[in-house]
């Protein structure tokens, strides 16, 4: 029950975020955006470790777990890649090819841990994702997949995958808060370098430019983050990863929400039917899922 409940949170975190990104990025490019969330997040986090009296642990796992530094850059390389493909691809493709995460966590799920979905399972999934459809209100006519930007949607689908089982494997001798770390100031310093190579040293006055007001908001988008960061690896190590992407699926209904909230977009009908149609899923999914703790724990132990 605790991985579910922190697989939803992280899910809300996300989908605040991104309404939260969606009013900021109009003053500030995105892989500016993204460096600060993860330069402050990383600087946040190390922060409290260190008052916790982790450092020599940290300077151990630097040199002992080489690890640590793949998981931040495969974070950062498929973050890059979602970037490029939106430049080559129209938003209902992308809308749909950066769901296919979910397709290979199951794969990756079956072939490292043994999972064996329940008919229960199919049904929800399938439930999900056509109300996630409806939710994401991709018009048919720009549906078209297979231009430029796929393959790069969809080789950051699979990276994504990948790497939430890698931070999976690496829960069994390292914290989260540890491997957030690792993973956020790796991702700072690829972002610094993307920065300085396309901006050169103007890359930062945007930011100075910024009224209090977009700062306040990129305070909360890295207090997001780092909460997010928690619930979301304590999640991880309590659950199967293909759920906590099914999970994940809330995430566009949060954000549809909350810019229907704060952004005064219109809600539609069936987008609404949707976000009900996306939450008879979850509970198809989920509620098992709940139940089952402690066995996800102890194959978590024994595995790998």
């Amino acid at each position: 029950m605790r991985g579910t409940i922190n697989g939803l949170i992280s899910a809300l975190l996300v989908g605040v975020t991104l309404t939260i990104s969606k009013v900021i990025l109009g003053q500030i490019n995105v892989v500016l955006f993204t460096f600060l969330i993860f330069s402050v997040t990383f600087a946040g986090l190390f922060t409290i470790s260190v008052f916790q009296g982790k450092f020599a642990y940290l300077l151990k796992l630097a040199k002992e777990k080489p690890l640590l530094y793949l998981v931040g850059f495969i974070g950062a390389l498929l973050t890059l890649m979602v970037f490029y493909g939106l430049q080559l691809s129209s938003p209902g493709e992308v809308a749909i090819l950066t769901r296919s995460d979910l397709i290979f966590s199951l794969l990756l799920g079956v072939i490292i841990w043994h999972y064996r979905l329940k008919v229960s399972d199919w049904l929800g999934l399938v439930v999900m994702l056509y109300g996630i459809f409806l939710v994401l209100d991709v018009p048919l006519s720009t549906l078209k997949i297979g231009s430029p930007g796929s393959f790069w949607l969809i080789l950051s689908s699979f990276l994504g995958a990948v790497n939430a089982e890698i931070i999976k494997i690496a829960f069994r001798e390292i914290d989260g808060i540890s491997i957030a770390i690792f993973n956020s100031g790796v991702q700072t310093v690829v972002y610094f370098i993307v920065l300085i190579y396309l901006d050169g040293s103007s890359a930062f006055h945007e930011f100075a430019t910024l009224d209090p007001f977009l700062i306040f908001l990129l305070f909360l988008s890295v207090i997001s983050q780092m909460l997010q960061y928690i619930t979301y690896y304590r999640a991880i190590k309590d659950i199967p990863v293909w759920v906590i992407r099914v999970i994940s699926l809330l995430t566009p209904v949060v954000s549809t929400l909350t810019s229907v909230w704060w952004l005064n977009q219109v809600l539609k009908l069936s987008q609404l039917i949707g976000m009900l149609i996306v939450g008879v899923g979850v509970l198809i999914i989920t509620l098992p899922q709940a139940n089952s703790g402690q066995k996800e724990r102890a194959k978590f132990d024994t595995n790998v």
